[in-house]
């Protein structure tokens, strides 16, 4: 097991990118990263494990931008994002392929806390078998972030009866001048879809792959 803590102070105009990744189910992590961004700073995080207990914190300055995409299984996440100057922006995705019994939990916080700053929350997942998905997120909007805009969407792809998702969006706004939205779905395969490309030639099973890997595409190319 291990319990590593990790943080990061940007200075000016820095920018850093960073990736972590872990394999196998040996082990255990629960970690924590703290990461404060200075003016006109970028943090890119990509996160890629499994069997993982994870915070992260991260405060935001003026013309700042954190990005965070998290893929994997076996995970429980809490982010918290404090906006705190104008013009900083953050933006998560995450993406869980999950089957057997295997679980993923995600938590998020925004909070926009002067004006001008912008968000975009993006997760997905794709349950077969008994595995489980929850999203929890919340956006605060505190009375002085006038010109907020802020997003967040949660699409669940179930592909089998004992499989569950749990969505949660919500919004608090105090703010009269915002833009924000937020939404979840839970799906299936489309028949009409999987007829159209076993007609090209695919098997049943390649036909579902496909389709899975394009409902994965959109979150795995942001995440570049």
């Amino acid at each position: 097991m291990a319990s590593p803590r990790l943080h990061l102070y940007l200075g000016k105009n820095a920018q850093l990118s960073l990736t972590q990744t872990s394999k196998g189910k040996s082990g255990f992590c629960n970690s924590l990263i703290d990461v404060v961004i200075d003016a006109g700073g970028r943090v890119d995080f990509c996160d890629q494990a499994e069997g993982h207990f994870q915070a992260i914190r991260s405060t935001l300055k003026r013309d700042s931008y954190f990005k965070a995409s998290l893929i994997g299984k076996e995970v429980r996440r809490s982010i918290q994002v404090h906006l705190t100057e104008e013009n900083s922006e953050a933006e998560l995705l995450g993406l869980a392929r999950l089957e057997g019994e295997e679980e993923s939990h995600f938590h998020t916080t925004i909070e926009h806390m002067a004006p001008h700053t912008r968000s975009r929350q993006h997760f997905k997942s794709v349950l077969k078998d008994k595995s489980k998905f929850s999203f929890e997120g919340k956006i605060h909007v505190l009375p002085v972030a006038q010109k907020t805009e802020s997003y967040q969407l949660n699409n669940n792809l179930i592909l089998s009866d004992e499989a569950s998702a749990n969505a949660k969006p919500n919004l608090e706004i105090f703010a009269d001048d915002v833009k924000a939205s937020h939404g979840a779905t839970m799906g299936q395969l489309d028949e009409e879809q999987i007829f159209y490309l076993r007609s090209r030639g695919l098997s049943l099973e390649m036909a579902k792959e496909w389709l899975v890997v394009g409902f994965c595409k959109e979150i795995l190319d942001h995440a570049r």
